[in-house]
């Protein structure tokens, strides 16, 4: 069971702010080298391939890094969005993809009530073959191997048809996820905080350090 502070559930909260109608406005984003060509004569080895993965952990995170993390959270999203507007309800699939991405369950349900809001609106603003979000990055502000917090971009024009551009600027906080299902979420990351104060400012104390 998890304990959560009222700092952290009051941070929670404010994520849905300005969200209720719509989650997806509101909260919701190498060269190679030429060898020569051996003698017919001398018999080669065939190539060496590594496979590298993309979303190890470096020894310094920064801004490429993590971009590339929010790039694959925002595919995985994208999966959920897609099920719910297709389906136009939210199937166990769906579930369970949203469960592979907010590692915080608190944060999850939050998550899964703004679909329920959305579905109760009928689903305006969505666009009807929805993509992707874009988040990138504006400013870490604190990056360790086990927890990031940054002041991200969100541009949500391939998922809304007209989003909402005061909510383009939120905040977030992951943490290494490694229980994730890799089928739905292979960063290896998952999000525990997402989205702003009241105000729209960011969050009073780090989630990292209220985490």
């Amino acid at each position: 069971m998890i304990c959560i502070t009222a700092v952290r559930m009051a941070a929670w909260r404010a994520v849905a702010v300005g969200a209720t109608v719509c989650f997806l406005a509101a909260c919701s984003a190498d060269g190679g080298a030429t060898l020569g060509v051996p003698s017919a004569t001398v018999a080669t080895a065939p190539p060496q391939t590594t496979t590298t993965n993309p979303y190890a952990i470096p020894e310094v995170i920064d801004a490429a890094y993590v971009n590339r993390v929010l790039a694959g959270l925002d595919a995985a999203t994208s999966e959920v969005i897609r099920l719910v507007v297709t389906t136009r309800s939210i199937p166990p699939e769906s579930i369970e993809r949203l469960q592979a991405i907010y590692s915080e369950p608190a944060l999850f349900q939050l998550r899964l009530d703004l679909f329920q809001d959305d579905l109760r609106r009928q689903l305006g603003g969505y666009k009807p073959n929805p993509g992707a979000n874009a988040t990138t990055v504006i400013e870490l502000l604190s990056t360790t191997t086990t927890c990031v917090f940054a002041k991200v971009s969100r541009d949500a024009s391939a998922v809304a048809i007209a989003p909402d551009p005061r909510f383009s600027i939120k905040w977030i906080a992951m943490k290494p996820f490694p229980s994730a299902n890799r089928a739905y979420n292979d960063t290896g990351w998952g999000l525990i905080y997402e989205g702003f104060e009241r105000d729209l400012t960011a969050p009073r104390v780090n989630p990292c350090d209220a985490a």
